[in-house]
């Protein structure tokens, strides 16, 4: 038992609460322990090489394993495996990527649902609920026809007699699934965690953090509350397309499209049911 567990620290506590979704995500992708504690010394390394090496300074071994806690030897390995560059992301796993961010949007977005909030049969094209319209919303740049085929491929999706795209998710294999759960908590929660630490800096213009919460007496109460901030971020979400449409097209009349510099933007918007 170590030190800060002994003393009953907080901090402990916080740490295996915030690890608890990904320890689930990992036994459901088949990970253990030791693949947890391998990337949390390369995270750790990063982390403290970013804080305490000043940018174009020479690495300094000994100071890295001071602040992270590992031995020097450890230190040596981790920044040989390092230099490697990471494997290229295949132009079939951008795909699948594309596919479950699709199967996800038809799940949770009031837009594709039925009344009882189950995924919609949609029709192959159309302006409102088509699966046209639910790839363009959650799947990117990519064709609709291209991701109907990776679904067919993955057996999540059926074609009805009268032509339409049926949800299958339950027949989705379920170490793809948590291979993509896994990708996109990785995406999603490194952008949670900086948006945190920079609204507690005293940065000019902090980034925009806010959450409530309650408690509910009914599960009718509690699955009114979804439907209705279901599609109230639904709208919010799709408001982000239309501004950034309407951004591109005023960069083309004012002739800066070019320009060189580029940031990042975008917002998160998820609700919580914990029972």
């Amino acid at each position: 038992m170590g030190k800060n567990e002994q003393k009953g620290d907080p901090a402990s506590g916080m740490l295996q609460s915030a690890l608890l979704p990904i320890c689930k995500i990992l036994i459901k992708r088949g990970l253990g322990a030791r693949e947890l504690i391998d990337a949390a010394k390369v995270a750790y390394l990063q982390a403290a090489m970013s804080e305490v090496i000043p940018p174009g300074s020479r690495v300094n071994i000994s100071r890295l394993a001071v602040v992270t806690g590992l031995t020097r030897k450890d230190i040596a390995a981790l920044l040989n495996r390092k230099d490697k560059p990471p494997p290229a992301v295949s132009a079939k796993k951008s795909l699948q990527q594309r596919a479950f961010r699709v199967l996800h949007g038809w799940s949770v977005d009031p837009m594709f649902q039925r009344a009882n909030g189950r995924p919609a049969d949609l029709p192959l094209q159309g302006e409102q609920q088509s699966f046209s319209l639910l790839v363009k919303r959650h799947g990117g740049d990519v064709t609709p026809v291209s991701v109907l085929r990776e679904l067919e491929r993955m057996k999540a999706v059926a074609i009805s007699p009268a032509g339409k795209v049926k949800f299958r998710g339950q027949s989705v294999d379920s170490t793809a699934h948590a291979a993509q759960q896994m990708a996109e908590f990785a995406r999603l929660f490194k952008d949670f965690a900086n948006t945190i630490q920079q609204v507690s800096t005293t940065k000019e213009s902090p980034l925009f953090f806010g959450f409530k919460d309650s408690t509910v007496t009914s599960p009718h109460q509690a699955a009114l509350f979804q439907r209705t901030f279901s599609r109230r971020a639904a709208t919010l979400l799709e408001g982000i397309d239309q501004w950034i449409a309407h951004q591109t097209k005023e960069e083309k009349r004012e002739k800066q499209a070019a320009s060189k510099s580029k940031t990042r933007v975008g917002l998160g918007v998820y609700l919580i049911r914990e029972d």
